[in-house]
């Protein structure tokens, strides 16, 4: 019987990702983009996530303290986890990526809590890449 469950689970995640509605060479680029955006915020990797961005080739964007400080950080709340909630194809070609990203802020206590905000940043392909050129509270937004 145990088996039998999981072949219908395993047939109905088919399903799903069968009748997904087909996503373009672009979103998916722009989506890659965003993704590896939020990881590096997530892991504390200025590197990888100004790689990602349009930093410093377009007028406003910030100086590398500011970048830098962007996806390091404070020690507490410390970066923890993202969600990419939502993308969609704005003017121009350009995506909109909606990211919650989570914090856990040390109490002092031996444990603490998690807090999350929602950010909304902007994507646009450039010379064949996509980066982000707009990221609220750093730049361009």
């Amino acid at each position: 019987m145990p088996l039998l469950l999981v072949f219908a689970c395993a047939l109905a995640s088919s399903a799903r990702i069968a009748n997904a509605a087909p996503r373009t060479n672009d979103e998916i680029g722009a989506l890659i983009t965003a993704e590896t955006f939020a990881y590096a915020w997530a892991r504390r990797d200025a590197r990888t996530g100004a790689a990602t961005t349009d930093f410093g080739q377009s007028e406003g964007s910030p100086g590398p303290d500011a970048m830098r400080g962007y996806f390091v950080g404070l020690s507490s709340p410390h970066h923890a986890a993202f969600a990419i909630e939502s993308m969609k194809r704005i003017t121009g070609g350009d995506y909109a990526c909606t990211l919650t990203l989570y914090e856990y802020l040390y109490s002092g206590h031996g444990h603490g809590d998690y807090g999350a905000t929602t950010v909304t940043i902007k994507l646009s392909k450039r010379r064949d890449a996509w980066e982000v050129v707009a990221v609220p509270g750093l730049y361009g937004a």
